[in-house]
């Protein structure tokens, strides 16, 4: 068999190296080869005046399979790019070589250990940036690709079963229904900060959830024991409060010239608390229209750096 290699650098060449160091040796580990090339790249990348052209950058790589495995597989590589009439060894591209060595030394395990966690893998208490860090990760490392319009689907369907579910409703039944893997990423980040800000706005703590032992934020606060001898402000419809907060009326007696947490007791009545601001500014946001709650949401991001809303 006749085959060459490429020379490695002359020593005046070599001593030109920055000191960093050289990657590992390489011995076929499947669960190695990204580190390996990542290390052989930046390797590459630091001393790019010395290697030059594809055929030393090859060179340096293979200089790396040193046993096993990739010794087996450097020696059938060689001779499968062997010229037939030559006997000479025509090199591919650096690009084409790595895309060689990913290719062969893939890990069948590793895809299936990435899905198997995908799979698992929940938002629970994470925020939608937190998530989608860990998605990403894994979509990547389960060699799932994004290019067709079948990949979007595919990649749409497992987002919308991490994301929590009231986060998944949220944007299946908003006006505008994402049609790509990354639009509904970009609605997930959206709404999810949105709501965490209107929760830190409005003065409450993420509602709570029981779920397979663990508490996880909910998008509904959870119902609260009301008192029996107060008047039920939240039994008012969404067009009957749409309708006072027009006209300026209160919730409660639904005269004008005050709000529902300032509103009198009736004659007679026992005095009774002062309603809690917090539980009427809450009522208000959610008797908003979608118009509303976005001009809100505006003045809070405009003004938050004041107290005066």
């Amino acid at each position: 068999m006749s085959f060459q290699q490429p020379a490695p650098p002359t020593h005046a060449a070599a001593v030109k190296e920055y000191g960093i160091n050289k990657p590992t040796p390489f011995t076929g580990d499947r669960t190695r080869v990204k580190v390996f090339l990542q290390e052989c790249q930046m390797y590459l990348e630091m001393n790019s005046e010395v290697y030059t052209t594809d055929k030393l950058k090859i060179g340096f790589v293979l200089s790396y399979f040193t046993d096993k495995e990739a010794r087996d597989w450097k020696e059938f590589y060689l001779e499968s790019l062997e010229d037939p009439i030559t006997g000479m060894v025509v090199y591919p591209t650096f690009v084409k070589f790595i895309t060689d060595i990913r290719k062969a030394f893939r890990s069948a395990d590793r895809e299936q250990d990435a899905l198997n966690k995908l799979e698992a893998l929940k938002q629970g208490n994470k925020t939608a940036e937190e998530i989608v860090t860990e998605f990403r990760h894994l979509v990547g490392q389960a060699g799932l690709e994004q290019k067709t319009r079948s990949d979007d689907i595919n990649l749409i369907g497992r987002f919308r079963k991490v994301l929590n579910p009231a986060l998944s409703r949220r944007i299946l039944f908003g006006d505008v229904v994402p049609k790509t893997i990354e639009g509904w990423i970009d609605k997930a980040i959206q709404f999810d900060t949105q709501y965490r800000m209107a929760m830190i706005w409005t003065g409450q703590s993420l509602g709570k959830t029981r779920t397979d032992k663990k508490t996880t934020p909910s998008w509904y606060k959870p119902a609260e024991k009301k008192d029996p001898n107060a008047m039920d402000v939240d039994a008012l419809t969404m067009e009957e409060r749409q309708t006072l907060m027009k006209q300026g009326k209160c919730f409660k007696c639904k005269k004008h010239g005050h709000r529902a947490a300032d509103c009198p007791p009736p004659a007679g009545s026992k005095p009774k608390k002062d309603a809690d601001p917090v539980e009427t500014t809450y009522a208000n946001i959610r008797a908003f229209t979608k118009d509303q709650r976005d001009a809100f949401m505006k003045k809070m991001m405009d003004n938050e750096d004041s107290t005066d809303f």
